[in-house]
């Protein structure tokens, strides 16, 4: 399963870590530190290419973030019809999207790695 992981960019090290052991798409996470990126417009495209190319996109969120573009990537996998699966609880969260057929809410994240996709899908 292809994974495009969605957060602030304070968890880039998590998810580091889960491409030794997944196929994680998401390739701002080589250039989240600051000063890295060069060129936004070419990282933005190339994060809905990254998003197109992934299975599922997980999205992740610790109480007191406010996400930003984060929740666009996962309006960009809906309109994909991706599987967002978010882990975690955010203010900044629509209460209308994450009613969407395609979003699922997980308490971990090994959870939602580890979920069967519906049947429906």
């Amino acid at each position: 399963m292809k994974i495009y992981t969605a957060s602030k960019t304070a968890h880039v090290e998590k998810w580091r870590a889960l491409r030794r052991e997944h196929e994680v798409t998401a390739s701002w996470i080589d250039e989240a530190g600051q000063g890295t990126t060069t060129d936004y417009s070419e990282l933005a495209a190339r994060c809905i290419t990254d998003i197109e190319n992934a299975d599922i996109l997980l999205l992740y969120c610790e109480p007191g973030e406010l996400l930003k573009g984060a929740l666009i990537e996962a309006g960009i996998a809906l309109a994909f019809g991706k599987e967002v699966r978010c882990v975690g609880e955010c203010a900044s969260l629509s209460r209308v999207f994450n009613q969407h057929p395609l979003w699922r809410h997980f308490a971990t994240v090994q959870q939602a790695l580890h979920a069967k996709k519906p049947a429906a899908q």
